[in-house]
């Protein structure tokens, strides 16, 4: 970036700094379930109420507890359903449009960023019926209060309902765009871990990692003050302490609702602080090619930390020691590398890899001028870098394939068959106690409860060896190996996984507890194997 872009970049974000203790910034009143909402709808005075949510929290049937407790107490309510991730503008014109026909006076954003963010904007867009969204982007463009504003959480990272920003798509051009201005902020943020108790293991993780994001990138910008320092450091201990809780036992009430407040904390802090150039990519992101936000910021915090280099290494130190990574005497470059180290850990723990596979390589110029559009000079970034620096950093964050794989995802229960000449073991079923079938359940003890033979309908398990035994003869075995399938709980199906030719073979792997429930022990299988393969042998020589 040329000197005087970085000067005039500085002194914006000095003059913001200065005027932030004179702003009207607040924090919403916190209501700790969705029960709650109906005497606070009734001491507004509201008489109508849009719930403004997406299709997948209606099939989940997530805001159930909040209708039956509208309906308790006589409040009208109508939803609208439709919103997507990374909202469009088409979203929001018609959820007006509902909010208009039905005379409501009441919002509440029900969902993850993208309905409370949808929600917020209907909000401006009824009080500022003569301008556009597009009017609206930008800082401080919507000055009149909003209609009775309430945000319910079902994520815990967005940070959405401690916010004073929507962040909107067009949708003719797919450029994103945030409107920031106080009123926005809701009133009042719902923070139920019931919610959230159904959210799969790897949006726990990447919405996790969305507030830890917000978390770091207030603290080590230049914007910070007491109050959000303090919130900073607050979320970063709650997400090391819940987020791999939360991921492997969803249904941990109390990790739900630290990971709740961790990104409610989060929140707060980068409503004043501001955030940087993660959420400046992941919004180019976003807009062009609908990357989950969370996903997106995932992906980019230790990259673009490692952009930053040794000017965030004393704030990277004290995040550090909240995480529980460090004490006040390590090296401040030792503390920062091990934070680093540990965000790369989670993301490595949780499945997230640096490839979307959307992206194109000559989307790259494009993407990196909206980031610098989005964060020059607003964002108080540590370090400054223009649209070339920017660009060269998402050629380094991303790789690249011709070719990908697609494969049906299939939900159900797990199941391994030993064939040995051609005849089908019993069935042994697979079952984590949590989360799905990976390298630590499968190695941990403890983790797996295996059952032999398999709690199957007779026709099915008859099934499904047949298939075992079809699937070892189309690929030329006639000694022994070990087929794994899903049986799917839709359509009661079963699916061949792979046929593993080399497969465990200790006292506790899949097809000796298999052997054993036909009467033959570790020894015994062994002995069996050796005289299957000595007799393949023989047959070869005299070939």
């Amino acid at each position: 970036m040329n000197t005087l872009r970085k000067i005039y970049c500085r002194a914006f974000q000095k003059a913001f700094h200065i005027a932030i203790p004179f702003l009207p910034y607040r924090k919403p009143k916190i209501a700790g379930s969705v029960k709650e909402l109906p005497e606070i709808i009734m001491r507004h005075k509201c008489t109508h109420v849009l719930i403004i949510t997406d299709g997948g929290i209606m099939k989940l049937g997530l805001t159930r507890r909040l209708e039956k407790a509208l309906k308790e107490a006589g409040i009208p309510y109508t939803i609208y359903d439709k919103t997507v991730a990374n909202p469009t503008t088409v979203n929001v014109r018609e959820a007006l449009e509902l909010y208009h026909k039905e005379g409501c006076d009441a919002i509440i954003g029900f969902g993850g960023g993208s309905s409370m963010d949808c929600a917020k904007a209907v909000g401006a867009c009824a009080v500022k019926p003569n301008q556009s969204l597009a009017q609206m982007k930008g800082i401080l463009k919507v000055h009149k209060k909003l209609p009775l504003l309430m945000a319910v959480p079902t994520t815990a990272g967005t940070g959405s309902e401690t916010t004073l920003a929507a962040v909107i798509t067009d949708a003719d051009t797919r450029y994103k765009y945030a409107i920031n201005d106080f009123p926005l902020i809701p009133r009042y943020a719902v923070l139920d871990p019931k919610v959230t108790l159904s959210l799969p293991p790897f949006i726990t993780a990447t919405t996790g990692m969305d507030a830890l994001t917000h978390a770091v990138e207030a603290y080590i910008g230049n914007s910070t003050t007491i109050d959000t320092r303090r919130d900073a450091l607050k979320a970063v201990k709650l997400i090391f302490e819940n987020i791999d809780i939360a991921y492997e036992h969803g249904d941990n009430i109390q990790a739900r609702r630290n990971m709740l407040h961790a990104s409610f904390y989060a929140g707060c802090a980068f409503t004043k602080s501001y955030v940087g150039y993660v959420h400046a990519v992941a919004h180019s992101l976003g807009g062009q090619y609908n990357v989950p936000h969370g996903l997106a910021n995932a992906i980019l915090l230790p990259l673009v930390l490692r952009e930053y280099g040794s000017c965030i290494d004393k704030k990277l130190h004290r995040l550090a020691i909240a995480a529980g990574l460090a004490d006040k005497n390590t090296p401040d470059h030792e503390a920062a590398e091990l934070f680093i180290r540990a965000i790369e850990e989670m993301k490595e723990r949780f499945g997230i890899v640096n490839i979307v596979k959307e992206i194109q390589e000559t989307d790259i110029p494009k993407l990196a001028h909206y980031a610098d559009k989005e964060a020059n000079p607003l964002y108080p970034v540590p370090k400054l870098m223009d649209a070339s620096e920017l660009e060269k950093a998402l050629d380094e964050a991303f790789t690249f394939e011709d070719q990908a794989i697609i494969e049906r995802c299939i939900i159900g229960r797990e199941f391994s068959i030993a064939v040995i000449e051609g005849e089908a073991l019993p069935i042994i079923e697979i079952a984590p106690i949590s989360g799905f079938y990976d390298y630590k359940n499968k190695y941990q003890p403890g983790s797996t409860i295996e059952t032999c033979p398999a709690k199957l309908p007779e026709e099915t398990a008859v099934r499904m060896q047949r298939h075992a035994e079809a699937a070892c003869a189309s690929v030329g075995i006639e000694g022994y190996a070990r087929v794994d399938f899903m049986l799917d709980d839709r359509t009661g199906e079963d699916y061949a996984l792979e046929v593993n030719t080399l497969p465990g073979m200790t006292p506790t792997s899949l097809m000796p507890q298999e052997a054993q429930a036909i009467g033959y022990s570790f020894p015994q299988l062994c002995e069996w194997i050796l005289n299957v393969s000595m007799k393949k042998y023989a047959n070869t020589e005299r070939n």
